[in-house]
């Protein structure tokens, strides 16, 4: 993950909660990206599982021995290009869990910015923003197990104070780390927040031994362009964007319509839960201020693989925005 100046943007899908599946990962890379990251899984999650091979769609499935539900799933399609991210907040556990999937990645990137509950319990996510010697143990225990040739990163949050971001990237660059994402806003603030750029590039111009990516506000490829030029940072993820319109990877957005299309056709042939499925298509519709739509109404309601098919037929215009 070199981020040297000589480098072009690299552009990134950005981890995130019930989008970052399979079928919105591979569409990412039909679309231009170069690095795509999985959704978080709780590290014991992978304890406590085996590995299904599903010949019917192509992919492997990881099943739950509890539940006997699939929480995770992949193809040889995006294996140079898929970064799976860990919830852990134990060395041990992380390096278990990290055992059962990393012949099928090129990475392991551990939690350590996510705000929310599902997150932080336990120690998880941005907690261990406040446990530098967790943190650095997880990072260090990953690194002395894996090949070489898998990246370990981290995705962090600004600190309140500047100085202790720069120590705390200092820090998992000491500890053997690859790469770290920062999320330009700090634990308690959210989208509605302006992310705060400037402070990523007083952390670029401070940080010379580890590539960094930038995270937040990343609406277009000129945005990653423009940020490069502020920052320096070449690698960029992009989350709210992509969830919303998949296609800005290449660039130029395409037809909403075709998005929305192609993703549930990926979504079925990768034996994605319908809900799953659902929930994205719902996200692209909020976007598109189609919420009002018959075409919304039909989606909201499906309760099945049909149903949902049944919906698209009723896809609105799409605003001249995506023409």
């Amino acid at each position: 993950m070199d981020d040297s100046s000589s480098q072009k943007v690299k552009k990134v899908l950005a981890p995130m909660v019930r989008v970052g599946t399979l079928p919105m990962r591979l569409l990412a890379l039909e679309y231009g990206a170069d690095l795509v990251y999985s959704e978080e899984i709780i590290d014991r999650n992978f304890l406590d599982c085996y590995i299904h091979n599903n010949e019917k769609y192509s992919i492997k499935e990881w099943i739950s021995n509890k539940t006997q539900l699939c929480f995770f799933s992949t193809c040889n399609q995006e294996r140079d290009h898929l970064i799976v991210q860990l919830g852990t907040s134990n060395g041990n556990c992380a390096w278990k869990a990290a055992e059962k999937i990393i012949p099928f990645c090129r990475g392991i990137d551990v939690n350590m910015g996510c705000p929310l509950l599902y997150s932080t319990k336990g120690g998880m996510g941005s907690a261990l923003l406040k446990t530098p010697e967790i943190a650095s143990d997880i990072i260090k225990t990953l690194r002395r197990n894996l090949p070489n040739e898998y990246s370990v990163t981290a995705k962090i949050r600004l600190f309140p104070v500047l100085q202790d971001t720069i120590d705390f990237v200092h820090m998992l660059a000491n500890s053997g780390v690859d790469a770290v994402a920062i999320h330009a806003r700090q634990v308690h603030e959210r989208a509605k927040d302006k992310a705060n750029w400037s402070q990523l590039a007083q952390i670029a111009s401070h940080v010379v031994n580890v590539p960094l990516l930038g995270n937040g506000d990343i609406f277009s490829l000129q945005d990653m362009q423009r940020m490069k030029d502020q920052t320096g940072i070449s690698q960029w993820m992009i989350a709210r964007m992509a969830q919303w319109n998949v296609s800005v990877f290449q660039g130029t957005l395409d037809c909403i319509n075709n998005v929305i299309l192609r993703y549930a056709k990926l979504a079925e042939e990768t034996n994605t839960y319908y809900g799953l499925a659902k929930y994205c298509i719902q996200q692209m519709i909020k976007y598109q201020k189609w919420t009002r739509t018959e075409f919304a109404s039909k989606v909201n309601y499906a309760r099945c693989w049909k149903d949902l098919k049944d919906s698209l037929v009723l896809m609105p215009p799409a605003l001249s925005l995506y023409e």
